[in-house]
């Protein structure tokens, strides 16, 4: 009786209304708002209330209401204001919700939803305000959320979201608050938060994020309130920081940064530094005793607060292990160390041939401006840090020859690396999968460890150069993703323990200059698609149980220097094509099966140095004009079922197994 129709607003808020939403309100049909928030009202939502397809504001936020969200509701297609929970409404959010495609305002907080957030909200590209904080949801935050370029405000918080924050969120350009704080979210904080140029709030606190607080936060200008406490970060607290003129509020307890507070901060009143536990920069013992002077760079108090630490037991027995590195010298004149950048931080640390001893400290993880990391031909022992992953900026990392042992941990947080020298330690375990993550890598030696299981794909480091896995205990088949690696100019898999045939991918690799696959258990024949590679300067085949002919599409490889096909079970004749390899310095066939006649093309090889055919079941006349190999050194013949006599030229030759064979030269 107190509801006039027909009716176009309904407001009645307040808490003038208790008991259920009377389902009659849904014979309203020209109703186009619907507010009764802050009332008594209990009981589910009546479906009735889909019926009411003009409407395009509805308020039942505030109330005691329970139950799911009817799916009558997905009729309210003018809607553009949606604003329920503050009560004990329930159930997972549904997908239909993506369809009301006129929404402005979707505020679902303080509620008892569960389950993930429906991919089907990135429909709404009108959203400016979406608020389904306070509620039990979970799963990861769907990356394609960044699809709602128009919104403003962003509440996640107070849920159970798992995962990572995506990094698609920095391309929200609108945003002004975003809350995903009090969640189990884990993972770094994406760098591509810092394009959010209109940001005024940005609370992750109460997360498992780790890494560092990204340089990037400190492009947000208008940013007045940041709390990132409570996670796992590490790290120092940026410099960049000092950028945000308009920031009131800076929170970063409950972490694991490290260094000292950059003294520029000291005029956030709403802070926590007292709980931080570390002092502002002008109050370091790196400050007050001389080893650095820049109190508003806490990056480099904080390497200097790390390497002195170290310092005292990162020493060696030998007389060139003392380091110098101490609060009371200035840290330009620190040994092995390097300053750079703007601000400066220890960018090079370079302790090659110090005799050091001990394990390599986790504590060089914090030295995030490294760029080159040196600890080549010391005593080192223990394993490699999973902590040296933070390691962002790192271009150089060199371990070799050292004694270090375990598995190669994951380093992918590299993501700048360009060389990786892990080479001659006693390092085991599988060549690992995240170095296929590795796009900047252009040198990966991990030679002469006790590596073994089988190569993984290695095809998405697009920029590699050189790859030397040899001597280890690497087992099964050559990958043929070797074929999608067209920048690789170097491939050592020797010394292994390799089997199945050599993949004929390989033949695409047409920059390649050295393959070396020898002694491995490597069977089958020589693909005749390696005659593609005509920038090969090296093809090592030997000490395999290589079988069939040799193919006479290697005499295209006009670039080869040394062909090294010997002791396998190699059959057949010599290609006469081989002759056309004017490049080549040596050619050793010796130790297979091959029969018929050396080919008088083998002649035209003016570059030939030594010629090895031994040990195989050759006849016939060796041809004249093989005494045309003005720079031959050294052959050897024996081992054959040659007739007739030696050119005297060729018997000429300084270092030759003439004797063996049986022959004499000809007059």
């Amino acid at each position: 009786s107190l509801i006039p129709d027909p009716l176009l607003l309904l407001h009645h808020f307040l808490g003038l209304y208790s008991g259920p939403i009377p389902p009659q309100l849904g014979s309203l049909a020209n109703l186009e708002e619907l507010l009764l928030n802050d009332n008594r009202l209990s009981g589910p939502i009546p479906a009735e209330l889909g019926d009411l397809t003009n409407l395009k504001s509805i308020n039942l936020f505030g109330n005691g209401l329970s139950g799911p969200l009817p799916d009558e509701l997905s009729s309210l297609s003018n809607l553009e204001t949606l604003r329920m929970g503050g009560g004990p409404l329930n159930g997972p959010l549904p997908s239909w919700l993506g369809e009301l495609t006129n929404l402005v305002y979707l505020q679902l907080g303080g509620s008892q939803f569960s389950g993930p957030i429906p991919v089907e909200l990135s429909n709404l590209v009108n959203l400016e305000d979406l608020a389904i904080g306070w509620n039990q949801l979970s799963g990861p935050i769907p990356p394609e959320l960044s699809r709602l370029t128009k919104l403003k405000i962003l509440h996640l918080d107070n849920n159970r979201l798992t995962g990572q924050i995506p990094p698609g969120l920095g391309s929200l350009s609108n945003l002004e608050l975003l809350y995903l704080n009090t969640n189990q979210l884990t993972g770094g904080i994406p760098s591509e938060l810092g394009s959010l140029t209109n940001l005024e709030v940005l609370s992750l606190q109460g997360n498992e994020l780790t890494g560092f607080v990204p340089t990037e936060v400190g492009s947000l200008s208008k940013l007045e309130e940041l709390f990132l406490q409570d996670n796992r970060l590490i790290g120092t607290i940026p410099t960049e920081l000092l950028s945000l003129t308009s920031l009131e509020t800076l929170h970063l307890s409950g972490s694991l940064l490290t260094g000292c507070v950059p003294d520029g901060l000291r005029i956030i009143q709403d802070n926590d530094f007292a709980s931080l536990n570390l002092p502002f920069c002008s109050d370091h013992p790196c400050i007050t005793e001389g080893a650095a002077n820049d109190v508003n760079n806490p990056g480099l108090i904080s390497d200097c607060e790390t390497l002195v630490a170290l310092a005292a037991t990162f020493q060696g027995s030998g007389s060139s292990s003392t380091l110098n590195w101490s609060y009371t010298t200035s840290m330009t004149l620190w040994e092995g160390i390097t300053l750079r950048g703007s601000p400066p931080r220890v960018a090079w640390l370079d302790l090659r041939d110090k005799e050091l001893g001990g394990s390599i400290p986790a504590e060089f993880g914090r030295l995030t401006g490294l760029t080159y990391l040196n600890l080549r031909r010391n005593n080192m022992t223990g394993s490699v840090p999973t902590e040296l992953g933070n390691l962002t900026d790192l271009r150089v990392l060199n371990f070799h020859s050292n004694a270090l042992t375990g598995p190669i941990p994951d380093l992918s947080g590299m993501t700048n690396l360009e060389q990786l020298y892990l080479a001659n330690n006693d390092l085991a375990g599988a060549v690992p999968t995240w170095l296929n993550e590795m796009t900047k890598l252009r040198e990966l030696w991990l030679w002469g460890n006790n590596l073994s299981g089988s190569i993984p794909d290695l095809s998405g480091m697009t920029s590699l150069d050189r790859l030397k896995l040899q001597n280890n205990l690497l087992t099964g088949g050559i990958p043929a993703s070797f074929g999608k690696m067209p920048n690789l100019r170097y491939l050592y898999l020797h010394n292994n323990l390799l089997g199945d045939g050599i993949p004929s991918e390989l033949g695409e690799m047409t920059n390649l200059r050295y393959l070396w696959l020898h002694t491995n258990r490597l069977t089958g024949t020589i693909p005749p698609e390696l005659g593609n590679l005509d920038n090969l300067w090296d093809l090592n085949l030997r000490g395999n149980q290589l079988n069939g002919q040799i193919p006479a599409e290697l005499g295209a490889m006009d670039n080869l220097q040394r062909l090294r096909l010997h002791r396998n079970n190699l059959n057949g004749a010599i290609p006469g094509e081989l002759g056309n390899l004017e490049n080549l310095r040596s050619l050793w066939l010796h130790g297979n099966d091959l029969d018929g006649s050396i080919p008088s093309e083998l002649g035209n090889l003016e570059a030939l140095q030594r010629l090895w055919l031994s040990e195989n079941n050759f006849m016939g006349m060796i041809p004249e004009e093989l005494d045309q190999l003005d720079n031959l050194v050294q052959w050897r013949l024996a081992g054959n079922q040659f007739t007739g006599c030696v050119p005297a030229g060729f018997a000429a030759v300084p270092d030759t197994d003439l004797e063996r064979l049986g022959l004499s030269a000809c007059s």
